[in-house]
């Protein structure tokens, strides 16, 4: 589902999910960013936790959760005062202003402006934002009972030291989105919302994961092989299962069977 947050991922899965999931399963979910599916299983009454090891990313939605007619407030007026050198020095600097709605307000502009969804890097165009971000913000807020996103941070350098708090009989979600599989694919953007994504710890987690577990990434054939030992769900843009490889925008791996 939308969300206020812009990403270079959009995920396509929900349907699939909660036919996947059954609805008395309890979930704790890492890797919180744009939430579309976080949102969309909470929104459906899923017992579902969210974790954080970003203390940015966490800061936003709970203030979000809080009071987004002033982080919309705040938006709108700081991007009429905004020029692009600004922006730059923003870019750098954002998190070290003290007000947390502030910080949240800047959060959602740089994201806006960004061509890929980042704040802390990458190209920006403030062109991207209007006072319509603004009020869809508020529309998704007033749209949904956001008193059902349960998020918690867990101070941690990596997301996967935050595995154990996933008790036994719950199931790990991981909304991966795009990562490169390959060796020459090194993620090198550092910044305070983006997570340490790096193919092979991922692969090496889900092969030794003892418990269950649903990831969901952008479709790539060599992730598919190596984790065919697994139930994997080819997705197409609509948000149908495909059987065809050239279809798939997105897959899911997860150890858990189709009902």
């Amino acid at each position: 589902m939308k969300t206020p947050i812009k990403t270079k991922t959009n995920f396509y899965c929900g349907d699939i999910l909660k036919n996947l999931i059954p609805t008395d399963r309890r979930l704790k979910s890492l890797l919180l960013y744009s939430g579309q599916l976080e949102c969309e299983l909470s929104f459906s009454d899923y017992d579902l936790t969210i974790i954080t090891n970003k203390w940015a990313i966490f800061e936003f939605w709970d203030c979000l959760i809080k009071n987004p007619y002033l982080i919309a407030d705040m938006a709108n007026g700081l991007h009429e005062k905004l020029n692009p050198q600004m922006v730059y020095l923003m870019q750098d600097n954002w998190p070290r202003f003290k007000d947390p709605y502030f910080r949240s307000a800047m959060f959602l502009l740089l994201n806006r402006y960004s061509s890929d969804g980042t704040i802390s890097h990458g190209q920006f165009d403030t062109s991207n934002y209007s006072p319509l971000s603004g009020k869809s913000l508020i529309n998704f807020c007033e749209n949904y009972d956001l008193s059902k996103l349960r998020l918690n941070y867990k101070k941690a350098e990596k997301y996967y030291e935050c595995l154990g708090e996933i008790e036994d009989d719950e199931v790990l979600l991981l909304p991966v989105g795009k990562i490169g599989a390959s060796p020459l694919s090194i993620q090198t953007r550092i910044g305070h919302e983006v997570y340490d994504l790096n193919y092979n710890k991922l692969k090496n987690i889900l092969h030794d994961y003892k418990k269950d577990f649903v990831a969901i990434c952008c479709f790539n054939q060599k992730i598919m092989r190596d984790h065919s030992n697994f139930n994997t769900l080819l997705v197409a843009p609509g948000g149908e299962i495909t059987s065809d490889p050239t279809k798939a925008a997105e897959m899911i791996i997860t150890n858990l069977r189709n009902p």
